[in-house]
């Protein structure tokens, strides 16, 4: 039985704390990196923190979740994705 149940999308993070015996879920935003996931032993999960609707399909039953998001459109687009965060 895992130590504790975790969403997180850095994969080098996520492979370790797999190692450590926890059940580790990575949050993608397309299935482009789903061979380097589960060969860490990372489940993979998909949705955009940019449309809300991808991300309320998600389970919701994790002890932590790990947020490292990083835009793929540049500066402008990583601060707007940030500017939405803090508004909710």
């Amino acid at each position: 039985m895992p130590d504790c149940r975790l969403r997180l999308c850095w994969a080098p993070a996520g492979a370790e704390l797999v190692r450590l015996g926890h059940e580790v879920f990575g949050l993608r935003r397309s299935a482009a990196a789903e061979n380097e996931l589960k060969a860490a032993g990372i489940q993979p999960l998909y949705g955009d923190v940019t449309r809300s609707e991808t991300l309320a399909k998600l389970p919701r039953e994790f002890d932590w979740v790990v947020n490292c998001i990083a835009a793929g459109g540049g500066a402008d687009d990583y601060r707007q994705v940030i500017s939405r965060a803090r508004a909710t």
